[in-house]
């Protein structure tokens, strides 16, 4: 049913990676397998972590699968080559450096189960420093598909690494395209311009490790990423022209602000407070 989608590259943390990769073993449910992009050449320490964990990954019954890249070819074209070796029916994303709580397969099946018709799923996330819970700060993304709709218009309405989405809708929308920073943002515009279901549940999931409270990107580099986001999304009609200025002109100023300062105004979108944990 499930197959865990995960990539990594050289500058990853190696005992984040095996964090990571420990928290998708543990899970009460095990997934049927895991793909494992090595977007280039790796330490050896990686080569360590992945050698001891495939091994244990084997000895639970789970199908683990590295696929190597020879060069560093960046996340979306890395995610892309792991999606064309998954099998099974619903893919998991999984980053190098977070940790699945230890029921995320367990709820989603569950989740699964009750929603057939949905083709995206999603949830909250926790933000952490040193260890979960050391923040207790959230990510909190909008639930229904209409809201999803909405909200994707100006921000990600999903948390990239808690989507569950199924398989064939994903590779005949034709996957992930290299997009800097904002690869799954665009597959959301793309799957959302095809009429495909979008779920995002009110529950945390996946604990994401932040390096500074005021971990932001910023600069010229993200911004000229986002202008070509922009004008590739105006063009295949994702976007208005107006939409899309819009957009662009309310980054500008935020882009070239000092982090710290940045860190400030996205604490106001980060909610604070409690959300349904199971």
């Amino acid at each position: 049913m499930f197959s865990v989608l995960m990539s990594c590259y050289k500058n990853d943390n190696a005992k984040f990676l095996h964090l990571a990769l420990l928290s998708i073993l543990q899970q009460t449910r095990c997934p049927d397998e895991v793909v494992l992009v090595k977007d280039g050449p790796l330490t050896s320490d990686h080569d360590d972590v992945i050698g001891k964990l495939e091994e244990e990954f084997s000895c639970a019954g789970v199908n683990f699968i590295l696929v190597p890249l020879p060069i560093n070819l960046g996340l979306g074209h890395a995610l892309q080559k792991g999606l064309d070796v998954c099998s099974e029916k619903y893919i998991v994303r999984m980053d190098a450096d977070d940790i699945s709580r230890s029921n995320r397969l367990e709820r989603l099946a569950d989740i699964i189960g009750i929603n057939f018709e949905v083709d995206v799923f999603g949830s909250q996330i926790e933000e952490f420093m040193e260890s979960p819970n050391d923040l207790g700060r959230f990510r909190a993304v909008p639930i229904e598909h209409s809201e999803i709709v909405r909200f994707g218009r100006w921000r990600n309405p999903m948390n990239h690494v808690t989507v569950c989405f199924k398989r064939k809708v994903v590779i005949q929308a034709g996957g992930y395209e290299p997009m800097q920073w904002l690869e799954d943002w665009f597959l959301w515009l793309k799957l959302i311009s095809q009429n495909i279901k979008f779920l995002n549940v009110d529950e945390v999931h996946v604990d994401v490790r932040v390096s500074s409270l005021t971990e932001r990107r910023t600069g010229s580099k993200y911004l000229a990423a986002e202008l070509k986001f922009c004008i590739e999304a105006i063009s295949r009609d994702y976007w208005t022209l107006a939409s899309g200025s819009k957009y662009i002109a309310s980054r500008i100023l935020v882009r070239l602000l000092p982090a710290n300062l940045l860190g400030v105004i996205y604490s106001k979108f980060l909610r604070v407070k409690e959300v349904k944990i199971e």
